[in-house]
């Protein structure tokens, strides 16, 4: 979609563009919809799989054309757009990422149309939740030691991430406690059904999006702001360290230091499932060396390693 509405953009340019498309509103152009939308349908009935790929792509550049025209007005952008339909999409099927159960198509739209019906509009914010709450919503669906140490390792780094970005801390400590929310229970839905939760309990988008990002290559969410940035810097990392630490003769986090993390990411065999190129590029995110990126986690889990068993 992003190349289309680089392209409606072109088209709407005041001195390299088109007269016809500069000259567009929502009004004047909402009949285009309507005629492509009915020639999509036409082409499904006549069974003409050629046309109808055409006319799916006059239909993605119209909406990506209506789109332009509403951020051009600042009335919405595409993230906007695509945010509000995923979020509306996990919400209503509590079949898929919640614990909701349907055996039948029949049963899927009924808890469908049971979730539309509940909530007409999504689940309200709540601004009062804290951390305390965060730690709370984790523990109910978290219970193995070792995720939960993973969970308060990342809060850790979180916070002081926030301190380094000049944020407040506690939203930063709660997206890093509620990154793997899912994880242990849902590890096949992840990290769907935990946004799923963040929105059914009231989190913040910016918590839900940084949760997105934090698998990307998943989900499609890229990071942008400090705390989606954040969120996917330390991650991997904070996982790493510990496990660094558990292999010293001392099994403790004080006598790692950033050389010995830089060792041990170039032994592949050390800890296969830990994402190197997540490291490396969590460094690049943060703007950083590499070498300082890992010596400023380290010095932020140091404080914290008897609660972290390390």
């Amino acid at each position: 979609m992003q190349s289309l509405l680089k392209l409606a953009k072109f088209l709407r340019d005041p001195h390299k563009g088109c007269p016809w498309d500069r000259d567009q509103t929502l009004e004047s152009f909402k009949q285009n919809v309507v005629n492509e939308a009915n020639e999509v349908v036409e082409a499904i009935v006549k069974k003409d799989s050629k046309n109808l790929c055409e006319e799916v792509g006059d239909t993605l550049f119209n909406l990506a054309f209506i789109t332009n025209l509403a951020e051009e007005q600042g009335l919405f952008t595409l993230d906007n757009v695509i945010e509000a339909i995923f979020y509306k999409l996990l919400h209503r099927h509590p079949h898929v990422f919640g614990e909701a159960s349907a055996g039948t198509a029949s049963e899927a739209l009924g808890v469908f149309m049971k979730a539309k019906e509940a909530h007409k509009q999504m689940p309200p914010l709540n601004p009062s939740l804290t951390r305390a709450d965060a730690w709370q919503l984790l523990c109910r669906y978290t219970e193995g030691d070792s995720l939960r140490k993973h969970a308060l390792a990342v809060e850790t780094a979180m916070a002081a991430c926030a301190g380094k970005f000049g944020e407040a801390e506690e939203k930063w400590r709660m997206a890093g406690l509620l990154h793997d929310l899912d994880y242990e229970k849902f590890p096949d839905h992840h990290p769907f059904t935990a946004v799923y939760l963040l929105i059914e309990n009231g989190y913040s988008e910016s918590i839900r999006r940084a949760v997105l990002c934090h698998v990307e290559e998943r989900t499609g969410f890229t990071p942008h702001t400090p705390l989606e940035k954040s969120l996917c810097a330390v991650d991997e990392l904070c996982g790493f360290a510990i496990a660094v630490a558990l292999v010293r003769p001392s099994k403790k986090l004080e006598d790692v230091t950033p050389e010995s993390l830089l060792k041990k990411m170039k032994d592949k065999a050390f800890a296969r499932n830990v994402d190197r190129r997540a490291i490396m590029t969590g460094a690049m995110l943060l703007d950083t060396t590499l070498e300082e990126h890992l010596r400023f986690v380290l010095e932020a889990l140091k404080p914290k390693a008897t609660e972290l068993g390390v």
